[in-house]
């Protein structure tokens, strides 16, 4: 398939159980290595439908786990990234998850919540011994972890259409003292 001149149409899905080999095929693909696990979530996005992007969430020791965001090199930097992952960040939920991203990538999952690890004493020791390992050969990896959110806030009330916009808002926790607070909310 050749690289697309313009922005191509895009369909993001999560697939289906039965589709285990489907996600196991591309990512053997791109190269790929890391093991996956039938029981974790795929995200997908297809392009004339061929798979070109995939992410998955694994759930390893009690713990949600993004993991294996690959996008065909011929496809990337159209948007389809930040669609698999606001599609997967629905099926996290309010629930807490972790990544171990490239560290120029913490701007791109911030935008569902993820914040830089301010001490490992917030991970779970087998992310932590999988950081270290893998910073061996990719040291310019982070780790991230992204906080329940637990409320909304009305961005922009539109009453000519009646609808309503809304923000999505994470808690927090001030890095100097570790009191909680909201978006917005200062420690003083």
């Amino acid at each position: 398939m050749t690289s697309p001149k313009k922005v191509p149409e895009i369909k993001v899905r999560k697939l289906s159980l039965d589709e285990f080999e489907l996600a196991s095929g591309f990512y053997k693909s791109i190269g790929y290595i890391q093991g996956i696990q039938s029981q974790n979530k795929f995200f997908a996005a297809f392009h004339d439908n061929t798979m070109v992007g995939l992410v998955r969430l694994a759930f390893e020791n009690e713990h949600w786990v993004l993991r294996g965001m690959q996008i065909k090199p011929s496809y990337q930097f159209f948007g389809i990234g930040s669609k698999l992952v606001q599609l997967l960040e629905k099926d996290v939920g309010s629930e807490q998850c972790f990544c171990l991203p490239h560290g120029w990538l913490d701007k791109f999952y911030s935008q569902i919540g993820f914040q830089k690890v301010e001490s490992l004493e917030e991970v779970p020791q087998f992310l932590v011994d999988r950081f270290f390992e893998n910073k061996k050969k990719y040291p310019q990896l982070i780790l991230m972890k992204r906080l329940p959110y637990t409320y909304y806030s009305i961005k922009k009330l539109d009453f000519s259409s009646s609808k309503i916009f809304f923000t999505r808002n994470w808690n927090t926790a001030c890095s100097v003292c570790s009191r909680k607070f909201e978006n917005g909310s200062k420690c003083i």
